[in-house]
């Protein structure tokens, strides 16, 4: 599936072909429709409605087809019976009208749960919509609307607003919708939006400003929504959405099944590091926003691993992209209209750019021109995105990033499964696991500010024989080695340390051994003493 696009074209486009299908659907099931009358009539005079003083029209059994009010200040209460669709058509639709209540009404397998258009001080209160295809409401240009406590589940979204500010949406429960949860599109600005509960799902906002989300939930984590924000830092959050900020830091997180972990519209100079986000619709959305790094994050699993919308100065390396549907996507890529954005996807040799799961190159080379005989962890060919978007020097493996302080970092490329990773003060330690039969192989970048070269590896307590890369300096040590075995354990330290080390366990068990040896010669002379005693 693509993603929306939010180009002023698109707005228009998306009202012109929802006005399209509303008349089209309605014209095919008009024999199924109930209209309440501007008159405060019912038609037909069949429809299962009791009206009470042309006020309050409550339904006494089910429906199947659309009802259409025309009718301003009236209440419409359910009492708990459905309105069935086939998938197409609005369930109840108010259009031009002021003062209605909605309430207890279950709204179910329509296009749209509920229409909303050019209608205001509307309230749709503790309602079920349910496998609505594109949405359990849709608000179109109507304003000062009250959305409270429903339960919304299935379809493309929940709640869809367009041009349509300062409404109330409170309160709800949001379940597993395909793309989002609410959408705030086409200047749908100034809206409160309180005490929601998303499971499955989540928020995405396209030229909207002003909103307010306070107390909501994704997931049961916080959903971390900010604008106008600078200097802050993010590190607890079901879903997390920036618009406008400057300088915010998103770290070590993880966010698991909403519609986008990350959402970042018009926001500059941020940075996300270290997070995983897996089983959304979009990963990581960037809109109109400049000079965001996207570094060391796990993202797998989503429709879109990063999205970009017109963003420049992106950065985005070492990162591991796992089945991700498209694992990175430019909008322009799709619309030639729309500004391509610009987005570096590798640091360099040897610093490398990302691991893809994708990616069917080999590692028979090395090198800045990978034409040096020698592995290095990084593929010989680059991973192309798209004509003019590649990653020049692919990862591998999945990329490791260990922190032992604050200005140093232990990176491990490996196919192999890095844990219980350690690091005392003068060696570093870690278990690796090869998950399926062949030869694993690790690449480990050392900062000498933490161990001074030259550097021994050990596996198991056995020297292990490993390649010192051409990338090694006078700030990192870079070494290569393969591996074939069940889990063991790595232990890495320096030469000298280790030949001390190596002195220190032979003097040890040198004093042992002769301890032993004093003990057996104590041991003997008493008894011989005692022989010849009794003679």
């Amino acid at each position: 599936m693509k993603p929306r696009r939010w180009s002023s074209l698109l707005e228009v486009a998306i009202m012109l072909v929802v006005l399209t299908m509303q008349s089209g659907i309605r014209s095919a099931g008009a024999s199924d429709t109930i209209y309440i009358r501007s008159d405060g009539s019912v038609s037909p005079p069949s429809a299962p409605f009791h009206a009470l003083d042309n006020i309050t029209y409550e339904l006494e059994g089910d429906v199947n087809g659309e009802i259409v009010v025309q009718r301003s200040n009236i209440v419409i209460d359910g009492k708990n019976h459905t309105i069935h669709g086939t998938g197409g058509g609005y369930g109840l639709t108010l259009s031009s009208v002021n003062g209605v209540v909605i309430r207890n009404t279950n709204v179910l397998g329509f296009g749209d749960g509920v229409w909303l258009s050019n209608s205001f001080n509307i309230s749709i209160v503790g309602n079920r919509m349910t496998e609505n295809v594109f949405s359990g409401i849709s608000v179109y240009s109507s304003s000062n609307n009250n959305i409270d406590e429903n339960d919304i589940a299935g379809g493309r979204y929940g709640i869809f607003l367009v041009s349509s500010s300062e409404n109330n949406i409170r309160r709800n429960n949001l379940t597993r919708t395909e793309v989002s949860g609410i959408s705030f599109e086409a200047y749908s600005n100034n809206n409160t939006v309180t005490s929601n509960v998303f499971v499955g799902s989540g928020v995405l906002v396209g030229s909207s400003f002003g909103n307010v989300l306070e107390g909501n939930t994704v997931n049961s984590k916080p959903l971390v929504f900010l604008e106008g924000v600078s200097n802050r830092a993010v590190t607890d959050a079901g879903q997390v959405v920036l618009v406008n900020c400057t300088n915010v830091q998103i770290e070590n997180i993880h966010i698991d099944d909403t519609v986008a972990g990350l959402e970042l519209w018009n926001t500059s100079n941020a940075r996300i590091l270290n997070n995983r986000i897996e089983n959304s619709y979009f990963g990581i959305r960037l809109s109109s926003s400049t000079n965001v790094s996207v570094v060391g994050n796990t993202i797998t699993g989503n429709n879109y691993g990063v999205e970009l919308w017109r963003s420049s100065q992106t950065i985005l390396t070492h990162n591991n992209f796992v089945d991700n549907v498209h694992q990175v996507h430019d909008a322009a890529w799709d619309d030639p209209e729309i500004a391509p954005s610009a987005v570096v996807l590798d640091s360099g040799y040897a610093s490398g750019g990302n691991f893809w799961s994708g990616y069917t190159g080999v590692d028979l080379h090395d090198g800045v021109g990978q034409n040096e005989d020698g592995s290095d962890a990084i593929g010989d060919t680059a991973y192309v995105l798209h004509e003019g978007a590649q990653d020049n020097y692919p990862l591998m493996g999945t990329f490791f990033d260990f922190i032992v302080s604050s200005e140093n970092h232990v990176q491990i490329v490996s196919n192999l499964s890095v844990s219980e990773f350690q690091f005392n003060g003068s060696a570093i330690c870690f278990n690796l696991t090869l998950e399926s039969d062949g030869v694993g192989f690790c690449r480990i970048n050392i900062p000498l500010t933490i161990l001074n070269k030259p550097l021994e590896v050990f596996l198991n307590g056995t020297t292990l024989s490993v390649q010192e890369l051409s990338c090694s300096d006078s700030k990192q040590s870079c070494l290569y080695f393969t591996y074939k075995g069940s889990t063991d354990k790595i232990t890495i330290l320096p030469e000298f340390t280790a030949s001390i080390l190596f002195a220190m366990l032979m003097t040890v068990t040198a004093i042992l051994l002769a301890t032993r040896a004093k003990a057996r010669v104590h041991t003997t002379y008493p008894r011989n003493n005692s022989r010849i005693d009794e003679h």
